[in-house]
């Protein structure tokens, strides 16, 4: 675990319904994020429940538009203010998987973040 001091806020889009995987769940695959170099190899996937959102190209076997996940994935994004600290388990392509203190989890861009060790 990696402990993270929060430098800039960062709140999820509004009305967000985060798409969540399973392993051997199959997705539709659409456009690969290019727009930040710190932010590489994220895939638009749909579900089959139809939501829809960015997934780390490491978590899928991609083959034809197509792709199967690896393992689960969850892409709800953590509201956090500057000045909080935050648990880190894992971190993918810029993104840091964070809990607060009061168990609210989800991910919030490294770069709003620094080490707080």
């Amino acid at each position: 675990m990696t402990r993270y001091r929060v430098i800039r806020s960062h709140q999820p889009p509004p009305g967000d319904d985060p798409i969540v995987l399973t392993p051997g769940m199959h997705l539709s695959v659409g456009l690969r994020y290019d727009e930040d170099p710190e932010w590489p190899d994220w895939y638009w996937c749909k579900a089959p429940d139809g939501r829809q959102g960015w997934v780390p190209g490491q978590i899928l076997d991609i083959a034809e538009g197509n792709a199967v996940a690896r393992r689960d994935f969850d892409a709800r994004e953590l509201g956090v203010e500057a000045g909080d600290t935050v648990m880190s388990s894992e971190s993918l392509n810029g993104w840091a998987w964070c809990e607060t203190s009061d168990g609210r989890s989800g991910w919030v861009p490294l770069r709003h973040l620094e080490d707080a060790d």
